[in-house]
């Protein structure tokens, strides 16, 4: 069975679903770039020659039909894939996904994709229903659950927590707490560290409590729902009264950074070395989704959050931005993806798109 091009690939696509098609009715299946017909023509008894497409005549006009399965195309180019890509392993081609109640974990080489749930029991409902995970440099894989409210003592013990556990959903155990929704999460290059965004709570006016980054650490409690950034105890919420600040460490973490109120940071990832100036080597870039509880918006952008060569900050400033015009919301950067050699990629969940963003400056 011989590989087929870019092109023929979506042709043999176009009959598979169609399963009998004239080369009129395989044009009007392409909805972009559609090529000449007499191209089209040319493309198909190219198909015909590999031995992928039989047909019927009808006088002068031929209605092809697939000849190869796509389970059998799949397969063979697949089992390439995995040997030139993937070490020959399908051990390298398990896909995991998150739902609300669970995660599970499918073996994208198989036929039909059967998924398998590793982590079942997983809270539903409330305000914060989606569910991140991530594998982290220890090659676990990292859990994040947020709260089923705005301000409130949980009484279920996955909530406002991250969680972490082996790829087969053993070993299942808690990492940290008081994190109200910690959306996204990362590790630094320098010291291996997770770092987490937190969104705060709601209805304490247009500037508290702060929006945080959190370095997070085993057995770690970050304060919500008493406490938020630097050790301020919500005595809005909290009417207990107490001998001590509530909020002190050793026994509720601070933030590492403040950012404003309601700006909804999402995600976030560190700027690596190879492809990025110098200047910026091991930042951090957030997404800022925007506000959508306060008087006069704000966010709508990618934060440049600069730090030392210890983690220590140093502060915040614009990276892009331009999605709040006039009051107007264009877009919501949702998440940050960083590569080497200068590529970084956006997603923007208003405008649905993911965008390319390319470093083409000196390297300093």
């Amino acid at each position: 069975m011989q590989k087929l091009t870019n092109k023929e690939e979506e042709i043999m696509h176009i009959l598979w679903k169609l399963k009998k098609a004239f080369v009129k009715d395989i044009m009007e299946e392409i909805t972009d770039d559609k090529p000449h017909y007499n191209t089209l023509s040319t493309i198909v008894r190219n198909l015909e020659e590999k031995g992928y497409v039989g047909y019927n005549a009808y006088g002068k006009t031929h209605q092809y039909f697939p000849i190869v399965k796509i389970e059998d195309y799949r397969k063979t180019f697949m089992n390439t894939a995995i040997d030139n890509y993937f070490n020959s392993s399908y051990k390298n081609l398990v896909s995991y996904f998150a739902e609300e109640d669970k995660i599970s974990q499918v073996n994208i080489a198989t036929e039909p994709l059967n998924p398998v749930v590793i982590k079942d029991g997983l809270p539903t409902g409330g305000r914060h229903v989606t569910r991140t995970i991530k594998f982290g440099p220890d090659d676990r894989l990292y859990l994040s659950v947020g709260s089923s409210c705005n301000v409130c003592i949980e009484d279920n013990e996955y909530r406002a927590k991250i969680f972490s556990m082996k790829k087969d959903g053993s070993d299942f155990k808690e990492l940290a707490r008081g994190l109200r929704n910690s959306v996204f999460f990362t590790w630094s290059y320098l010291d291996g560290k997770m770092w987490a965004t937190d969104m705060g709570s709601d209805h304490l006016g247009d500037d508290l409590p702060p929006d945080e980054i959190n370095v997070i650490q085993q057995d770690g409690n970050y304060g919500w729902p008493n406490c938020y950034g630097k050790n301020n105890h919500d005595s809005d919420f909290d009417k207990n009264v107490y001998i001590r600040n509530p909020c002190m460490d050793p026994y509720e973490i601070s933030s590492h950074i403040d950012l404003p109120a309601h700006t909804a940071v999402l995600g976030l990832d560190f700027i690596p070395e190879e492809g990025w100036p110098s200047s910026l080597w091991y930042d951090l870039i957030v997404a800022s989704h925007g506000s959508s509880e306060r008087s006069e918006k704000i966010g709508y952008k990618l934060l440049h959050v600069k730090l030392d060569a210890k983690g220590n900050y140093e502060g915040t400033e614009d990276f892009i931005s331009g999605w709040l015009q006039d009051d107007e919301v264009l877009g919501r950067p949702v998440d940050v993806l960083i590569q080497p050699g200068g590529q970084m990629y956006v997603s923007d969940d208003k405008s649905g798109v993911i965008y390319k963003v390319t470093y083409n400056g000196p390297q300093e």
